[in-house]
């Protein structure tokens, strides 16, 4: 037998009418990532080759690729209108490209604190573990403002329960999905070309070859870290 691939993003949206901030649509952006990817990938012939079931090095390179869509003019120019059909200002998303520029470092140095948060749990005898002194010890090593008195963020990070010590594939996804941007960079972010060819040699095949040989055919060369 068969079954169809269906997927489905469930979302908390503002009303008809209403406006999405940036954030929100960059979230959404993400998502629907995730889900053109379970999509593309169920037509393989074997249940386990379907779907979104790669490497967890990679899962999340797909959706953070189309993040990138928000940072270019010619793309957002098409959808932040206001109401009274005026196109987002050049001047003001050169200051909003500005503004995350300036938080990327402290982005950065907290995804790779939890981490280490992630990994270290799970690398330690759990009879063992002191959860107040790790946190205070990677908080001073990775945070720029150090430690945080009475923060506990172990106890509400809720990727520990999904990813398990594996949280550092969101760095590392980006890092595949920034060189995967070069293709489409290069042509174009909208080429239809590059996109059909995105979508045939990385996501349409699922899990029926590593991920890397994939990423590596849709670009013609290997994965570079530079």
């Amino acid at each position: 037998g068969t079954q169809t691939p269906i997927a489905a993003l469930i979302l908390d949206l503002p009303p008809r009418g209403a406006f999405m901030q940036q954030l929100n649509v960059t979230q959404f952006l993400h998502e629907f990532g995730h889900l053109l990817h379970d999509l593309f990938a169920g037509h393989q012939s074997w249940y386990n080759n379907a779907g979104a079931n790669n490497e967890r090095d990679f899962i999340e390179a797909p959706s953070t690729l189309l993040e990138a869509w928000l940072w270019n003019y010619d793309f957002l120019s098409t959808i932040a209108i206001n109401r009274d059909g005026d196109v987002l200002p050049p001047d003001l998303f050169g200051r909003m490209k500005g503004s995350r520029d300036f938080g990327r470092g402290l982005q950065r140095s907290t995804l790779i604190y939890l981490s280490a948060l992630s990994l270290e749990l799970h690398l330690r005898d759990p009879e063992d573990i002191d959860f107040e002194e790790l946190d205070r010890e990677l908080q001073k090593r990775f945070s720029v403002f150090g430690e945080v008195d009475e923060l506990h963020y172990y106890a509400s990070f809720g990727h520990l329960l999904s990813y398990s010590a594996m949280y550092y594939t969101y760095i590392w996804s980006d890092v595949i999905a920034t060189d995967m941007l070069t293709k489409f960079e290069s042509s174009g972010l909208r080429d239809r070309d590059v996109w059909r060819q995105y979508r045939a040699t990385v996501l349409a095949p699922g899990t029926s070859k590593p991920a890397e040989t994939l990423v590596t055919e849709f670009l013609g060369r290997p994965i570079r870290f530079d």
